[in-house]
Parts: structure tokens; sequence; C-alpha cells
């Protein structure tokens, strides 16, 4: 179950669906990226459109989860680039909501972004 919810946070967000991807997230989330931290939804879902802006594509490679916690790996792909990059992400889960969340990447792709 918590797999598919993160499958249906990274799947809003390649549709743009904000809405539908803050619905993942608990009001007191944690979230940590090689790019910075930042707590609560509204912190979070406001990164998240950045990064919803940037992407052109994103494929999940494989999920697994458990009642408590989640993971999955991630190809993506940047507007104007033909480069997929590779990450992963990890939650643990508060009320069925997403409430630690870690991404691991390779954050040059964001900090080059020209688009």
């Amino acid at each position: 179950m918590n797999a598919k919810t993160m499958e249906t946070y990274y799947n809003a967000l390649l549709a743009k669906d904000l809405d539908k991807a803050t619905q993942c997230l608990h009001p007191d989330i944690d979230w940590k990226s090689p790019l910075g931290q930042r707590r609560g939804r509204d912190h979070v879902i406001e990164s998240a459109r950045g990064f919803a802006m940037m992407l052109e594509d994103l494929k999940i490679r494989q999920s697994l989860g458990s009642d408590t916690h989640a993971m999955l790996a991630m190809d993506f792909k940047m507007k104007d680039s033909d480069v997929w990059h590779s990450g992963a992400a990890y939650a643990s889960f508060k009320d069925g909501l997403m409430h630690e969340f870690e991404l691991l990447f390779d954050p040059r792709p964001f900090v080059d972004f020209k688009g």
C-alpha cells in the first residue's frame, strides 16, 4: 500500500497534478534531499512544484514497501535534455501518508537546469 502511495505521488508530479501529490503528504512531513531540507506539507509541495515544472519524464523501475515504510528506484529526464538520471526515494508513513521522506540523486541536473 505505501509503495503505491509513493508511486501515486511521483505520477502526480509527472502529470503536474500538485493537488493529487499533496494528498500523499502528511501535514508534518520532514523532507530531505541533496538540495536541502523542508518541514511541513506546504513547504515540501512548493519544492515539488519546481521539480514537476522541470520534469519531462519519469519511470519507476521498482518499488517496495511495508506497513510503515516504502522505497522506490526511478529514472527521470529533465525538460530540454535527452539524458536520463537515476534516483531513489525512501519514506516512512504516518496515518497512511508520507511522513519522513528522503531523496537520493545527483543534484547537478537541477543546479545546471536553464529551462
